[in-house]
């Protein structure tokens, strides 16, 4: 078993029927919002082994209500990629993951740090750029926190899905579909990670409209919500 601490610790159960249920404990339980690698290796009587590891994420239950507001897909070198998280109620956002797709298909993931925040409140997360200006910035009785998401790409400028999730595995907060409208591949969505995405969030009843046109997306403008707009 191979936990956060990198620690390897080696349980021995003997001979288990199918279907025998046991329960490893960690030296030190996970952090609100730590990730943490679980890896289990089982060994039959003849030697024969198999593998598995599960990604854990200490649990957080304050996860506040959050909506994506502004997004950046064509951005440039002095305007680059960004997202733009809207908090509405108070909380904190450790272990909060923000994907540019689903939760198993996607190429990059971003997990917030641990950060109380209070209704109100702007996360904004330079995509593929180091952040500029200031990292904090008071508003009236609100704050923008501003981060770099560290990708080695920038967000798709085409067909793309943006989706924001309790944890890296958990439940979805919110999410954005756009696309060209011209494809006539996978459904419609332009690749199979787009329509993947699009599938999950029109499942799970985060999106129930067409999807937002990027050929209206340009560099100067982004995709944003109307100020006070429902969700």
């Amino acid at each position: 078993v191979e936990a956060a601490t990198n620690q390897s610790i080696e349980y021995k159960f003997g001979t288990m029927i199918e279907g025998t249920i046991f329960m490893i404990t960690f030296p030190e339980p996970l952090k609100r919002g730590e990730s943490a690698v679980l890896s289990v290796t089982a060994e039959d009587l003849a030697g024969n082994t198999a593998r598995a590891s599960f990604a854990l994420t200490g649990p957080n239950d304050d996860i506040p209500i959050t909506l994506i507001n502004e997004v950046s897909i064509k951005g440039t070198s002095a305007s680059p990629d960004r997202i733009e998280l809207l908090i509405l109620e108070d909380g904190n956002t450790a272990g909060m993951t923000v994907k540019d797709g689903s939760r198993e298909h996607y190429d990059h993931e971003w997990i917030l740090p641990e950060l109380d925040v209070i209704s109100g409140d702007i996360i904004l997360i330079y995509w593929d750029a180091d952040i500029t200006g200031n990292a904090v910035e008071k508003r009236d009785e609100n704050f923008t926190y501003s981060f770099s998401a560290g990708s080695d790409t920038t967000l798709s400028g085409t067909n793309g899905a943006i989706a924001v999730y309790t944890s890296p595995s958990g439940k979805i907060l919110d999410g954005l579909i756009y696309t060209t409208g011209t494809s006539e591949l996978c459904n419609g969505y332009g690749n199979t990670k787009t329509e993947e995405a699009a599938f999950m969030l029109i499942k799970e009843g985060e999106w129930t409209s067409e999807p937002i046109s990027s050929l209206d997306v340009t560099s100067s403008r982004v995709i944003a919500r109307y100020p006070g707009g429902i969700d």
